[in-house]
C-alpha cells in the first residue's frame, strides 16, 4: 500500500473531526492531492530518503492540528517533487505547485513570492547540507483554507541570517515590522538561530503574516522569558509555564539545542505575535507522557482537551499504546494579538494499523490490595528509621519527606496498617522528633535552615500519631506568618529571597491547619491566590493541585464557603497530566463527594501500579528562585525536581486511596 492512500484516509477522518464546509474539505483535499503527488507516491517503508527530514524518518509529511477556545482547525505541511530529486529541480517544481494550489482554492497568485525566493534561496553553490529550500504548508479551518510557503534560512552566520529576514521585510513593504526586527534583535539574539521564515498568502494574493522562525541552542527557560518580554506577551508566560510544566524536563540541566523553535509573526496591521514549538521528544520520552500534558494544556487555552483524542484517533495514533514516541512531534503554543493563544500539535501519520496493547494485563486490582502493595514498597525503602527522596542541590531530604510520608500514612484505613508497618512509623515517629533543630523547627535536611512547610509537615505527623507537639516547633512556625495571616516558607529574619519569606499559598495551606486555624475563619486568606480557572497555584510544586488539595482537605466541603465553590467549579474541569495529580485531583473529588468521578481517577490510579508496589516517580518539586514572587506567572521560575525514589507519589496516591476507600468502599 501506499503512503498516499494511508494518509488520504487520514484527511478524510480529520476533515470530519474538524467539521468542514464541503466546498472547503473539496478545497483542501485538491490541495492535498497537488502538493503530494510525487512525495507520497512511495511504499510504506522504515525510512523515506531522497527528501529532507519534516519527521526524524524522512518522511515528507506531518499534520498539524490546532486547538483553541473557538473552532478546532486542522493542517498539514508537506514536501513536493520526487524523492532523489535534485534540491534545485523541486524547488522549481514547489514554486508551479504553489501556484496551482492558490488557483484550485480560488486564491489569486502570490506575484511578489519569486522576488521573495530570489532573496532567500541561492541561485548557484546551495549549501551541501541542504536537502531542500521549501516547504508548503496549508492551514484550514471550517471555512476556509490558508496557504503558507515555508523557505530554509539555514545558512551562513547568524547575523547574515537577521539582515537576510531584514531584507524580506524591506520588499514587503513592512517597514515598522523591520523596525520591531531590529529591536527584537538586540534583546534575544543570544542562543538564537534563524532557521525559517513563512509567508501567509492571503485570498487576494498579497502577502499576510510574515513568520521567522528562531531555533535554540542549548538554553535555561531564561532563554524564552526573554523572547516573551521583548515581544510583550509576559502576560502569556502563565501560559508558557504550564506548557513547561506539562511536558517537564527536570534536574539542574539545560533544555536540548533544538528544544524551543520560537516564531515571531509580523501581521500586515503591524502587529506582532509569538509561538513557541516545543520539539518534546528531546526530553519527553514517548507520546504515552506527552499527550497528557498535551491535553492540560488544551484545556488551560480554553479549549476542549477530549479533542485531542478524537483527532488522534482520526489519524490511527488513539490509543496510545506504546512507551515509545512513535507519532507526537511537537507541542506548540501560539499568543495572538487578540490576546488568545491556542495549541498545536504536530503529529507523524501512523501508517501501519496497530492493536491497542493493554498496560496492565487482567483485572484492575482491588484498592486494598494496591494499598497494601504500596505499603509493602514503602516499608522496604526506609532506612534507619526514615525515607530519603528528591535530589536537590542540597542534597536529598530526610525529615521533610519523613514528616510527609508519616502524615499520609495516618490517612490509611486503621486495618491496612500491619504490626510491621506500624513498628516502622514508631520508629520514624521517634526519628522525627529527635531529629528536630535547636532552633525549634525542622528544614529539609539537616544541612539548611529549618522552614515552615517542613515543621508543618512534622508537626501535622506527630499530632495524628498522637505524639506531643513541641511549643518551639508552634513558635517557629508562628514566626514564619506574616501579619496578613499567611505562611512564608521562612522566617523573615533568615536574609533569603522575597519570595522565599513572602506567604505563599502552599506552605500556608499546610501551615494553617498545623497551627489548627479555624477554616470559617480563614478561608479568606486564600482567595487572593484564586485563579480565573479556579484553581490555586503553588509556589513550590508545578501543579496547582497541590494547594487545592490541601485547602479542601482543611475546610471541608462546607458550601457556604464562595472559595469551596469556585474550587469545585474549576477541579471539575481540571484535566490531569501525572499521576501525581491523579492523586491530589483524587483527594480534591472524595472531598467534594464527586463519586462518579472520583471512581474513574481511583481506577486509572490502580491500574498504573507497578508490580514492586510503587507507582512511577511523578512529584515535580520546583526550586523557585528566590527573586521570583508568582512562579506561576513566570517562564524562568525555577528548576523542576522529580521524588527519584517515587516515595512521594506512592505515599500520596496511597492516601487518596485510603480516602477513597473510607469514604465509599466501607
Amino acid at each position: 500500500m501506499l503512503i498516499a492512500d494511508y494518509i488520504r484516509s487520514q484527511l478524510v477522518a480529520l476533515i470530519d473531526w474538524a467539521g468542514m464546509k464541503p466546498n472547503s474539505a473539496a478545497s483542501l483535499t485538491q490541495s492535498f492531492l497537488l502538493l503530494t503527488r510525487e512525495s507520497l507516491d512511495q511504499p510504506v517503508q522504515p525510512c523515506y530518503p531522497g527528501l529532507s527530514y519534516i519527521n526524524a524518518n524522512g518522511l515528507p509529511f506531518q499534520w498539524v492540528l490546532r486547538f483553541g477556545s473557538d473552532l478546532n482547525g486542522l493542517g498539514f505541511l508537506c514536501e513536493v517533487g520526487t524523492p532523489g530529486e535534485l534540491p534545485t529541480q523541486r524547488f522549481t517544481k514547489s514554486l508551479h505547485r504553489l501556484d496551482q494550489v492558490c488557483e484550485a482554492i480560488g486564491s489569486k497568485r502570490p506575484l511578489w513570492l519569486r522576488d521573495v525566493a530570489a532573496r532567500l534561496v541561492p541561485r548557484d553553490h546551495w549549501p551541501l547540507k541542504w536537502r531542500s529550500a521549501m516547504w508548503i504548508g496549508i492551514g484550514a479551518s471550517a471555512n476556509a483554507l490558508l496557504v503558507k510557503p515555508y523557505f530554509n534560512l539555514n545558512r551562513d552566520s547568524a547575523r547574515e541570517r537577521w539582515l537576510r529576514v531584514g531584507w524580506v521585510l524591506q520588499d514587503l513593504g513592512r517597514s515598522r515590522s523591520l523596525e520591531y526586527l531590529c529591536a527584537l534583535s538586540t534583546q534575544v539574539s543570544a542562543g538564537s538561530w534563524p532557521v525559517g521564515i513563512a509567508i501567509d498568502v492571503r485570498p487576494d494574493g498579497t502577502p499576510g503574516r510574515v513568520k521567522v522562525y528562531f531555533r535554540s541552542e542549548a538554553v535555561y527557560p531564561l532563554w524564552l522569558q526573554h523572547w516573551y518580554s521583548a515581544t510583550g506577551y509576559d502576560s502569556d508566560s502563565k501560559i508558557m509555564r504550564c506548557c513547561l510544566d506539562s511536558l517537564p524536563l527536570t534536574g539542574n540541566r539545560p533544555y536540548p539545542a533544538g528544544a524551543f523553535i520560537v516564531s515571531i509573526e509580523f501581521h500586515p496591521s503591524d502587529h506582532l505575535s509569538i509561538k513557541t514549538d516545543l520539539a518534546v521528544t528531546k526530553w519527553v520520552k514517548g507520546d504515552q507522557s506527552i499527550v497528557p500534558g498535551a491535553r492540560r494544556l488544551i484545556a488551560a487555552v480554553g479549549g476542549e482537551s477530549d479533542c485531542l483524542e478524537h483527532a488522534l484517533a482520526a489519524v490511527g495514533a488513539w490509543p496510545v499504546s506504546t512507551p515509545e514516541t512513535s507519532s507526537l512531534r511537537f507541542i506548540g503554543l501560539g499568543s495572538e494579538p487578540d490576546k488568545s493563544c491556542h495549541v498545536n500539535v504536530y503529529v507523524e501519520p501512523p501508517l501501519l494499523t496497530r492493536k491497542p496493547r493493554n498496560i496492565v494485563a487482567g483485572a484492575v486490582p482491588s484498592i486494598s490490595a494496591a494499598i497494601t502493595r504500596g505499603l509493602y514498597f514503602l516499608s522496604s525503602q526506609q532506612r534507619d528509621a526514615h525515607w530519603t527522596d528528591f535530589k536537590l542541590p542540597t542534597g536529598e531530604s530526610n525529615a521533610w519527606v519523613t514528616a510527609f510520608i508519616l502524615t499520609r500514612l495516618a490517612e490509611l484505613p486503621h486495618e491496612s496498617i500491619s504490626a510491621t508497618i506500624g513498628k516502622q512509623i514508631e520508629q520514624a515517629l521517634d526519628w522525627l522528633q529527635a531529629s528536630r533543630s535547636p532552633s525549634g523547627g525542622w528544614g529539609y535536611n539537616e544541612t539548611v535552615d529549618n522552614d515552615a512547610d517542613s515543621t508543618s509537615w512534622a508537626i501535622l505527623a506527630l499530632r495524628r500519631f498522637n505524639r506531643s507537639v513541641p511549643a518551639e516547633a508552634l513558635n517557629f512556625l508562628y514566626r514564619c506568618r506574616r501579619t496578613d495571616g499567611t505562611v512564608a516558607t521562612f522566617a523573615p529574619e533568615s536574609g533569603l529571597g522575597p519570595g522565599w519569606t513572602q506567604g505563599v499559598p502552599d506552605v500556608t495551606a499546610v501551615g494553617v491547619k498545623a497551627l489548627e486555624q479555624r477554616p470559617d475563619a480563614s478561608t479568606s486568606l486564600f482567595t487572593r491566590w484564586l485563579q480565573p480557572d479556579g484553581t490555586l497555584p503553588a509556589y513550590w510544586w508545578s501543579t496547582p493541585l497541590y494547594t487545592a488539595a490541601e485547602v479542601l482537605d482543611w475546610a471541608g466541603s462546607e458550601t457556604t464557603s464562595p472559595l469551596v465553590r469556585r474550587l469545585a467549579e474549576g477541579l471539575s474541569r481540571y484535566v490531569a497530566s501525572t499521576l501525581f495529580e491523579e492523586a491530589l485531583l483524587l483527594r480534591c473529588l472524595v472531598v467534594l463527594q464527586m463519586k462518579q468521578a472520583s471512581t474513574t481517577v481511583a481506577t486509572r490510579l490502580c491500574s498504573a501500579q507497578r508490580s514492586d508496589g510503587a507507582w512511577p516517580s511523578a512529584a515535580l518539586l520546583r526550586l523557585t528562585v528566590p527573586e521570583v514572587i508568582e512562579p506561576w506567572r513566570a517562564i524562568n521560575a525555577g528548576r523542576l525536581y522529580p521524588d527519584h525514589q517515587s516515595l512521594f507519589t506512592t505515599a500520596t496516591i496511597l492516601s487518596a486511596l485510603g480516602r477513597y476507600q473510607s469514604s465509599w468502599q466501607e
